[in-house]
């Protein structure tokens, strides 16, 4: 039972971080992953059909207003790679989660 216990922790934990992952991995303006990420010169992150869309309001950061142009934002193929890392261990955390409560541990807290 305490072995049980633990691993109950442990999985929360765990899906705790993935949900604080997805949160970093999200566009702040659709509120979807990430896709095809620009990054401006204040370090907010968007995606790359997103931005251009927000520029139609103004030349500035849609999230904290600092002034930026266009050609102040860089593309990051690296973060694409990591929203897809992500929805490995999701998919990976939740079938690991459903054979355990089909192995018994139904009676685990699971807090979400």
């Amino acid at each position: 039972m305490a072995g049980e216990n633990t691993i109950g922790r442990t999985m929360n934990l765990g899906f705790l971080h993935l949900q604080k992952l997805a949160l970093e991995l999200k566009c702040p303006l659709c509120l979807n992953f990430l896709k095809k990420p620009h990054i401006l010169p204040c370090d907010h992150i968007f995606c790359g059909s997103c931005l251009p869309k927000s520029k139609q309001l103004g030349p500035e950061c849609p999230y904290c207003k600092v002034p930026c142009a266009d050609e102040d934002s860089r593309h990051l193929p690296f973060i694409e790679n990591l929203v897809t890392i992500y929805k490995g261990l999701d998919a990976a955390f939740h079938a690991t989660a459903v054979q355990s409560v089909g192995s018994g541990m139904a009676s685990l807290p699971l807090i979400i």
